[in-house]
């Protein structure tokens, strides 16, 4: 469903994604996990069309993703690590606008608010968003991108500035769409992306260093703790060879 092809983005000196490629099946649940500036937010944005490429190609069911292209975005559901709001606009508001922005029938608008904010457990639907705690603004946030009912999510660290009790309320969320949706998410939570995700892209400095499934790691706990304490990077590519 989603195929990057030897794809290549620098910003100035810096190589953001370097020769990357990999493919995400339908339905599958994929993570991408690494450190700080090793590349994660820019698979997001030239999966999204948000940047242009120097190098390479990205392919969304098939077909080439070129620039300006916007015809398959109405299949995404996304989430971007910079959150955008109207701020004066309370949750029916801002779901209202959304599910317009999408081109959803007038008389299903409604139906699809009231289904959406159940399914994810909103409070205060008639609170200004600005005013919402951080674990409902996210609520929001996914709700927006599940309101055109996609066939893929693209998140980008869904969990940040989360408690541990929102969190996992967000993943137990996320877990219910499973076999249902395509998911490429990024996060810092690797305990959280560990329990969602059924494979992961391990990257470093712009390279995917590993592809590992979640029956690999999870028999052993060598690889397991490497997940949990981050320790993901050049200096372990060694010990994750025996995966291949």
């Amino acid at each position: 469903m989603i195929h990057f092809n030897n794809v290549t983005k620098k910003y100035k000196s810096i190589t953001a994604l370097n020769n990357t490629s990999f493919k995400i099946n339908e339905n599958e649940f994929v993570g991408i996990v690494g450190n700080n500036g090793s590349g994660k937010t820019t698979i997001i944005n030239a999966l999204c069309n948000l940047i242009s490429l120097d190098e390479g190609e990205v392919y969304f069911d098939k077909k080439k993703i070129t620039h300006n292209d916007h015809s398959y975005k109405n299949r995404l559901g996304i989430i971007l690590s910079e959150h955008y709001f109207i701020r004066e606009f309370n949750t029916i508001e801002y779901l209202h606008f959304f599910a317009k922005f999408q081109n959803i029938y007038d008389k299903d608008i409604r139906k699809r608010i009231e289904e959406i904010t159940a399914l994810m457990g909103i409070d205060n639907i008639n609170k200004s968003i600005e005013k919402l705690s951080s674990g409902n603004k996210m609520k929001v946030s996914i709700a927006a991108s599940l309101i055109h009912n996609p066939n893929v999510l693209v998140y980008d660290e869904p969990f940040v500035n989360l408690d541990f009790n929102t969190s996992n309320k967000l993943k137990d969320i996320i877990l219910s769409l499973k076999g249902k949706k395509t998911l490429l998410i990024t996060s810092h939570h690797l305990d959280l992306v560990i329990d969602i995700c059924d494979k992961f892209l391990i990257l470093d400095e712009g390279n995917i260093i590993e592809t590992i499934m979640k029956s690999d790691f999870e028999s052993n706990e060598e690889i397991k703790q490497l997940f949990k304490d981050k320790m993901i990077g050049k200096k372990y590519e060694n010990q994750l060879k025996w995966l291949n």
